[in-house]
């Protein structure tokens, strides 16, 4: 599957840049030089100091691609298809494993996470995917830790621009309560099981449930490491899934 089969969507500060790009792409150097000052300030406005720092990497980037793939293939299973339902898929520069989900579509993988297996990148992908679906993250207004965000936004606002790099809004690392972490452990073995098939999707949360047995027990806050509820009252909840004491049912759809 081809990368650009990954649909993103600009956040609001996009779209402003990108109505002030056509405003003035057509008033020579001085509109352009307008439009670079604008989107200066505009992004001096989004900086965050001492924030998650999430980087945009280029469209050949195979760990980009890795991700992608897996986003659509799961996101399938929640009615998202190229063209209806867009994203952001961004990375941060640590080696410990960990993941986020913003909310509007913005998911971030630490590069980390590039080395693990492919069942548990589905696993992960699954988990951070059903956070965004559910709304946990519009739930969770409360601000605790700033980010500065670069994600890469596949629209296309500018013609011909293809992947490019931009600027999002600061967003919050949020704490997820235990009804949250659960529901997205629940709504993500759904994903991985009509994604992957009974045989493929369980053998997947097999693989999360390993991959959550690594994590310490207590973690980042806001983050997969968050430990909200416990670590082994998620890894309870996915091998009652596999014993088939846990009904897995289709998600509902969260309001609009």
């Amino acid at each position: 599957m081809p990368i650009e089969t990954a649909a993103f969507r600009p956040r609001a500060s996009d779209r402003i840049f990108g109505r002030l790009f056509f405003a003035l792409k057509g008033t020579g150097s001085l509109g352009r030089g307008l439009f670079f000052l604008a989107a200066m300030v505009l992004l001096a406005g989004c900086a965050a100091r001492g924030g998650l720092e999430v980087y945009a990497p280029p469209l050949n980037d195979p760990g980009l691609r890795d991700f992608a793939i897996r986003l659509n293939a799961l996101g399938e299973t929640l009615g998202y298809k190229p063209g209806n339902k867009y994203w952001h898929i961004g990375f941060v520069r640590t080696s410990i494993w960990n993941a986020w989900s913003f909310g509007e579509g913005l998911l971030a993988f630490s590069d980390g996470l590039r080395t693990v297996s492919g069942d548990w990148k589905d696993g992960i992908v699954a988990h951070e995917m059903a956070h965004d679906y559910a709304g946990h993250a519009d739930a969770q207004r409360t601000a605790s830790v700033a980010t500065t965000v670069a994600f890469t936004v596949l629209g296309v606002f500018v013609p011909g621009a293809g992947l490019i790099n931009w600027a999002a809004n600061p967003l919050v690392v949020r704490s997820y309560g235990r009804g949250a972490e659960l529901e997205a452990d629940r709504i993500g073995a759904w994903m991985l099981i009509g994604a992957y098939g009974e045989e493929g999707g369980r053998r997947r949360i097999q693989g999360l449930i390993s991959f959550m047995s690594t994590l310490p027990d207590k973690g980042n806050e806001g983050s997969l490491l968050d430990t909200h509820p416990a670590k082994a009252d998620r890894i309870k909840q996915l091998r009652g899934i596999l014993a088939g004491e846990i009904e897995l049912k289709a998600p509902e759809k969260p309001p609009e």
